[in-house]
């Protein structure tokens, strides 16, 4: 395939989390294995936040800029584009009309079908969620995708897959945790504390951003529990997950990670934006709740893992419910789709 170049809007901070480029890093990775020349677009604070977008060229944004962003991005690539991804709450309608000026398809990812989008192709991987949400919001000829099939997923997980087996030892497991990349409420440390009180013999894999705000906190606790490992900046972290007997963790991208490798999670809804991700899990048996913010009810918390921990059959029945859900392959389909608009295009 002739190089094509996309151009992805996408940013992350201690407020946001990481996601919204963590499953633009799925997708720019799938494209440039195909002959792509894939550019991240964002604030100087989305490489602090996540620095392995550094292993895409990275065009710095100003804040200063957001009225005339897209002719900035334009200016900076001194060229057109063959597609513009725009995963931001913050940039809509009239970012992507200005994209449409220098790029010949325009995609976007969202999770909160409300705002009025100019767009080829949207993306929503939310659980259960369907086109019709959306048939109001963008262009009569938009192709719209929708719901974990499409989940924008590393490689990895769909040929790992769920073959790994669970490890269902009660007195010691191997625990995932997961509370978001940035974790500012830092419900690592809370559910850490509720792993000791009911399962101390386990250990814990707890991944988290380098530049996540109370990381030195845990890192610390690590140091004096050797059972307990962080991970930080993973660039991979299927390999990780996949030797985990359950999971403790929000509901963003990385839930969909977790399915697609059958391991079965204890559930926090950390945003709004999550409740629905939640909600489809544990109604098709791939998790259970274990509560919810702004206010965690930390005995929830406890008693929701306390059953993970003791109760063999939830742990194989909501890993054979996870796997069900999520087949690792929807970066490749959405690239699929990418490559037939640009193809077509007129």
């Amino acid at each position: 395939m002739a190089e094509h170049t996309a151009i992805f809007r996408a940013s992350a901070s201690p407020e946001i989390g990481g996601g919204h480029v963590i499953r633009c890093l799925s997708l720019a990775r799938e494209l440039r294995d195909q002959g792509w020349n894939c550019i991240f677009a964002s604030e100087p604070e989305t490489l602090m936040m996540m620095p392995i977008v550094r292993e895409f060229k990275f065009i710095k944004l100003s804040k200063n800029d957001k009225k005339d962003e897209a002719s900035q991005v334009r200016k900076k690539l001194n060229s057109s584009a063959a597609a513009v991804i725009v995963d931001h709450y913050k940039r809509g309608l009239t970012f992507e009309k200005q994209c449409r000026k220098w790029s010949k398809i325009v995609m976007a990812i969202d999770d909160i079908p409300n705002r009025l989008h100019d767009v080829d192709l949207l993306l929503d991987q939310t659980g259960g969620r369907t086109p019709h949400r959306y048939k109001n919001l963008v262009p009569k000829d938009c192709k719209i995708l929708t719901g974990p099939k499409f989940s924008l997923l590393r490689s990895s997980f769909s040929s790992l897959g769920a073959h790994h087996k669970r490890h269902l030892n009660r007195r010691k497991h191997r625990i995932f945790v997961a509370m978001g990349a940035s974790d500012p409420k830092n419900l690592t440390n809370i559910v850490l504390n509720t792993i000791h009180q009911v399962s101390p013999n386990s250990s814990a894999d707890i991944l988290l951003s380098s530049n996540a705000p109370h990381l030195s906190g845990i890192k610390k606790r690590c140091s004096g529990h050797h059972t307990y490992s962080l991970h930080t900046d993973l660039n991979d972290p299927a390999s990780l997950i996949s030797k985990a007997t359950f999971a403790v963790g929000t509901a963003g991208i990385n839930l969909w990670e977790r399915c697609a490798l059958g391991v079965p999670s204890v559930i926090v809804i950390a945003a709004e934006n999550q409740r629905a991700n939640a909600e489809y899990v544990i109604q098709n048996n791939g998790g259970i709740f274990g509560g919810e913010l702004p206010t965690l009810d930390q005995n929830y918390l406890r008693q929701a893992i306390s059953r993970m921990a003791n109760e063999d059959q939830i742990v194989l029945t909501c890993s054979q419910g996870a796997a069900k859900i999520c087949d690792g392959l929807g970066t490749k389909r959405v690239a699929k789709i990418i490559f037939s608009l640009v193809k077509n295009f007129a």
